[in-house]
């Protein structure tokens, strides 16, 4: 038999991640590339799936010889002989002879060559569906011999410098959710291997770093476990299986699993708690619920007892087909770990085709024929669950989000779930706290406008009564803008309030407690903000007016086309304006007999504004508004990059830009209009009515003595020229803020 040669390479688990990655990208490419010649009349659907299984089974065969759990070289050994010889060989007889040099060429996708033999006595020894013949097709197609041995040759030593027994599930998870990312497209037998559409659109496959789905899983099973424990005592035997017995009823889902991230971290907490549990009460035979000696002479869990774990509690569902059977696998391979070839030898008694299912979590019967009044019929049957859902006391995970749909899809959730979006991660959220029962629990990450989006208002409504805990996780990925949120939300709790946490360096931290009429006062969920920070914003709220009650906001013109170096009216865009003055490295200009938008005209008393208000990371994280005085409103049009803010009040437009420009203003705005989001904003009007401004009555003395305080130190300000000293400009500017945060009230707060 083959000597078995662990070569391990010095490299960082990452690495280690990105070149299985790869290498299981160029076996896709190459099973594809010869399924397709051999078979040219195979569908795109079917050509990814016998692909995607034949590459499961395989990886993870040597992921068990590795172990010790299947015979070191034995899924090489099935490439000698394309089939069998009459009488059926002994594995032993053939052991001397020459790697990969079996026959002379032939085909191994045969139900009767030795390789899909092997894939036969795996299935009674694994029966979690991989290796079930009777559910795929892959025996039917022709494959050549020397595509197997190209595969299998490299996963083993000298071309292949992995361990597979160091290759944990989570890491395979990892692997496989990059891998799922794509499909095999297929042309006049040419193949493409392609980003999937919802892929492409997100920008890439990130799966959920570890520390995410930990931290969720802690706080929505280890609290409902925590909670079982405070109420039964531990003190006899019998209240002591009574605990087993009532931590063994719970049920948990993700109900768009992947690769199995989230199952991976909840099977994992199980097994450490019912571990713990087990040594902390040795001297107990637990014998309710089919448990019986639970840890094994090493005292570690039984397989026994890490499968009934396994398929009493896990459930999942996925839209993606193969992502179910990626899951199911890294689950049996998470229930193998610790075991020898002795303890499975008469094979593990396991059916997950109940527990992980290939479904639309989103969809019920009526999407084919329902009483919205239209029929989707020309749609392929997308399985759905039923009642499925119903029965989870535990609802978590990383929902998908902004999923391309077809429009009898729009059609349908609109008039389903009528949330004013169709965003797939608000469904999810949606859907899920729907099929909880009362004390159910969920643990969503989501994209972060779910916290002040205008189109999820609707969602936020549903769900604030129930919401438990916010952390605002920011860009969760480095290379995704996309700034994200945890929430956990408990039906029918209807408590008054939720905890606020932030997640800073891969840590989460609470800042405090945020009472959810103030979110409802603000109109949206606040989220990462002190208490001492709440203070400050109700404070400034207290004013009776906002900006829009002073003046009116209106962009400038999409002009865009019409410049060019030519005409009499230079254009001034975004980049051109600053805090108290706009640039005159003007370039573009327009013919005013182009400009047909009467909003390109610069009006007297007027404000000009950046319309981007841009995120700044340094000293600190905020936004910063920009706005100036227009020198003249000749020879000038402005586009639709610039807001007009026109005067509409009695107080000198030299007060009003103070405030606009001041550091409480765009302080406010970062922390109560844009949610500490790392986005761009536009400042248009709904944004400058959810500004406040400062109540000063100028028919009073003291109030017109400041106004016109301010208005002369802005006076002097605009009268600096650019390249005076910036220590004269920034304590002109340091008294302005001070005098407008004393306006607010909350300079001492």
């Amino acid at each position: 038999m083959l000597d078995k040669k662990i070569i391990l390479e010095k490299k960082g688990e990452k690495s280690v991640e990105i070149a299985l990655w790869q290498a299981l990208e160029n076996w896709r490419e190459i099973f594809a590339q010869n399924l397709t010649a051999q078979n040219p009349d195979i569908s795109e659907t079917l050509l990814n799936e016998i692909v995607q299984k034949t590459l499961d089974r395989l990886v993870f065969l040597r992921i068990c010889e590795d172990r010790g759990l299947e015979t070191y070289g034995k899924l090489q050994e099935t490439l000698w002989f394309s089939d069998p010889p009459s009488p059926p060989f002994k594995r032993g007889e053939f052991s001397d002879s020459p790697l990969l040099k079996g026959g002379e060429g032939g085909f191994v996708s045969n139900p009767n060559s030795y390789l899909f033999q092997y894939f036969t006595e795996a299935h009674q020894k694994y029966p979690i569906g991989l290796f079930d013949l009777s559910k795929d097709e892959s025996s039917k197609f022709l494959i050549d011999k020397a595509t197997f041995e190209t595969i299998i040759g490299e996963m083993y030593p000298p071309k292949s410098s992995f361990d597979f027994a160091q290759i944990s599930p989570e890491m395979l998870g990892n692997v496989y959710e990059q891998f799922l990312g794509k499909t095999i497209k297929t042309s006049q037998n040419e193949i493409e291997i392609a980003e999937k559409p919802q892929i492409r659109k997100a920008g890439g496959v990130y799966y959920t770093p570890p520390y995410i789905v930990e931290y969720i899983v802690r706080n929505t099973l280890g609290k409902k476990i925590e909670e079982l424990e405070k109420q039964q005592p531990t003190q006899t035997l019998p209240e002591r299986e009574g605990l087993v017995e009532e931590v063994s009823q719970i049920k948990i889902c993700d109900p768009a699993c992947g690769s199995g991230a989230f199952l991976l971290g909840t099977y994992q907490f199980l097994l450490k708690w019912y571990l713990d549990f087990y040594l902390k009460h040795s001297n107990t035979i637990f014998k309710k619920n089919g448990i019986a000696e639970p840890l094994n002479q090493n005292q570690k869990l039984t397989l026994e007892e890490k499968i009934r774990i396994l398929q009493t509690h896990i459930y999942g569902v996925d839209l993606d087909k193969n992502a179910v059977e990626v899951s199911k696998i890294s689950l049996l391979l998470k229930a193998l770990e610790g075991e020898t070839a002795d303890s499975i030898k008469e094979g593990i008694q396991l059916d997950l085709d109940q527990n992980i299912r290939h479904a639309n979590s989103l969809i019920d019967a009526d999407f084919y024929k329902n009483p919205i009044g239209f029929e989707n019929n020309d749609s392929p049957k997308t399985p759905f669950l039923g009642n499925f859902l119903r029965k989870f006391d535990i609802i978590l995970g990383n929902p998908p989000y902004g999923a391309e749909l077809d429009k009898v899809s729009q059609k349908y959730f609109n008039a389903k779930y009528n949330i004013g979006t169709t965003d797939t991660a608000a469904l999810f959220m949606v859907r899920t706290q729907e099929m909880l029962p009362s004390g159910g629990i969920c643990g969503f990450i989501v994209p972060k406008a779910f916290t002040y989006a205008s189109n999820w208002q609707k969602t936020r409504k549903l769900l604030l009564p129930d919401l438990s805990q916010m952390v605002d996780c920011s860009r969760v990925w480095k290379a995704v803008n996309l700034e994200m949120v945890i929430y956990l939300s408990t039906k029918n709790s209807q408590i008054s309030y939720f905890d606020s946490f932030i997640l800073k360096n891969q840590e989460i931290i609470e800042i405090g407690k945020v009472e959810k009429k103030l979110c409802e006062e603000f109109n949206f969920i606040l989220n990462g903000v002190t208490e001492q920070e709440i203070a400050i914003g109700l404070k400034m709220r207290q004013e009776r007016r906002n900006f829009n009650d002073i003046i009116t906001n209106k962009r400038g013109a999409g002009l865009q086309k019409e410049l060019s170096s030519e005409g009499d009216s230079y254009a001034l865009g975004g980049k051109n304006i600053g805090r108290y003055r706009f640039g005159t490295n003007l370039e573009k200009k327009v013919l005013k007999t182009q400009v047909l938008d009467h909003k390109a005209f610069i009006k007297p008393n007027s404000i000009l504004v950046q319309n981007i208000v841009s995120f700044v990371k340094n000293p600190t994280d905020c936004v910063q508004i920009r706005a100036c005085l227009p020198t003249t409103t000749e020879n000038y049009v402005i586009l639709d990059t610039i807001n007009q803010l026109e005067n509409q009040s009695d107080y000198d437009i030299r007060f009003i830009l103070a405030v606009l420009n001041s550091q409480i203003v765009s302080w406010y705005a970062y922390h109560f209009i844009l949610a500490h989001a790392t986005m761009t904003m536009h400042f248009d009007s709904p944004v400058t009515q959810k500004i406040p401004f400062p109540d000063l009555d100028l028919g009073t003395k003291e109030d017109k003595i400041r106004h016109d305080q301010i208005v002369e130190a802005v006076t002097k300000l605009l009268a600096f020229a650019p390249e005076n000293t910036n220590e004269h400009i920034q304590s002109l500017e340091n008294q302005i803020n001070t005098w407008i945060e004393e306006l607010y009230g909350v300079r001492n707060l």
